[in-house]
């Protein structure tokens, strides 16, 4: 799904996100990835998920606009879930250029306190290009 503004489309970039952390850990061999579920929205299921929520942002004035993401992370311990995260915060930062994404940066994770489970949390801000209208 696209938005615009001013007569440029951006992408869905929650969703985006998704699927490419989704394509990115599915394809890693550490035993750490295995049975991750990556999606918007946490769900009763596997122990290991990353949820991705799109916190906004704005144009930057010409088609380009910026994203900004809130990152959890849920394992089944604390070190599996920093092992985790930390992987999340690579594959973010080693997104590859091009359309939509031309610039990506993630903090370091840090743990947060609750009740599912082992949780890391990151955030992300993306540079994105949108076509026009």
């Amino acid at each position: 799904m696209m938005w615009g503004q001013s007569g440029i489309l951006w992408d869905d970039m929650e969703a985006t996100t998704v699927a490419y952390l989704s394509r990115a850990l599915g394809a890693r061999t550490e035993p750490v990835t295995a049975g991750v579920r990556v999606s918007a929205a946490k769900t009763e299921g596997p122990d290991r998920q990353v949820v991705v929520r799109d916190d906004g942002g704005g144009p930057e004035g010409d088609v380009r606009a910026t994203v900004r993401l809130g990152v959890n992370v849920w394992a089944t311990t604390e070190d599996e879930a920093s092992e985790l995260a930390r992987l999340v915060t690579a594959l973010i930062n080693a997104w590859p250029d091009g359309r939509p994404v031309v610039r990506a940066s993630a903090t370091r994770p840090y743990a947060v306190k609750d009740a599912a489970g082992p949780l890391r949390y990151l955030t992300a801000e993306l540079t994105i290009r949108g076509s026009s209208v």
